[in-house]
């Protein structure tokens, strides 16, 4: 969860929110549950659990979704800001400035999300780290393997003396290259993630559709223990079937 928050860029402590969606799923469990005794629907000491457990899983799963989608977005923005920022750094070695130098320049020059990324690895220099340290960590806060292979060569070319001006005109190339294959492949996927959102879109309207035109149809159903654990296993599998299918259509992208 942390590494999820911190990827997303979302300064939120796991703990704090961990404790926020216990919070509500057992005010939202409570409510319902004294909306059912009022009604007549039943009063059931396992109804409560299984109405706290429901709501709790739906926090998660909508807290999960939320993490992930501005995780993603995030690391599309460092994906397409880093071939900017290393010709910044190619240009400036070219007129021979040090490397240092350098990267605190291009983390002048590009935008947010990238610029505090980089300003942070260029202070963790500067105050006497390591290059490739300094660049593993920044791949690590940013879980994108473009930093990784930088890591490596530049650290590689620090050590052996090789021109490190070529090595980041080769790795902008290839970022760029590797970019545009991603909207490639994003474009040919969208027709299965369409297919997929619809159908994990389809019980739901299912569901609901039932609801908005017979209003009393679940009311005979909702105060029976059995039919509670069914739903709470029902949508137990439901969020899995999710889970799954993003999966699916999210990995061929990300693998690239």
């Amino acid at each position: 969860m942390g590494e999820l928050l911190r990827q997303g860029g979302l300064s939120i402590n796991p703990g704090h929110l961990l404790a926020a969606v216990i919070w509500a799923a057992t005010v939202l469990g409570l409510v319902s549950f004294l909306a059912l005794v009022f009604s007549g629907a039943g009063s059931s000491l396992g109804m409560f659990f299984g109405l706290l457990l429901l709501f709790g899983i739906a926090l998660t799963v909508g807290v999960l979704a939320v993490a992930g989608i501005a995780r993603d977005r995030r690391m599309r923005l460092l994906e397409s800001q880093l071939p900017d920022a290393l010709e910044v750094i190619q240009s400036a070695l070219k007129a021979g400035q040090p490397f240092l130098a350098a990267l605190t320049l291009s983390s002048n020059e590009v935008a947010q999300p990238l610029r505090n990324e980089l300003r942070r690895t260029a202070d963790e220099i500067r105050y006497g780290g390591d290059v490739q340290t300094a660049f593993w960590r920044l791949a690590e806060r940013t879980g994108l393997s473009d930093f990784r292979y930088l890591a490596t060569g530049v650290a590689a070319s620090l050590e052996s003396g090789t021109s490190l001006v070529k090595l980041l005109a080769d790795a902008a190339q290839i970022i760029r290259s590797r970019e545009v294959l991603r909207n490639k492949v994003r474009s040919l996927s969208s027709e299965s993630e369409l297919s997929a959102r619809m159908m994990m879109l389809m019980p739901v309207l299912f569901v609901g559709g039932i609801s908005l035109l017979n209003p009393g149809y679940y009311s005979d159903y909702v105060s029976d223990a059995g039919f509670l654990r069914i739903a709470v296993l029902f949508f137990g599998l439901y969020v899995i079937g999710a889970i799954w299918l993003r999966m699916i259509v999210k990995n061929g992208v990300r693998g690239i």
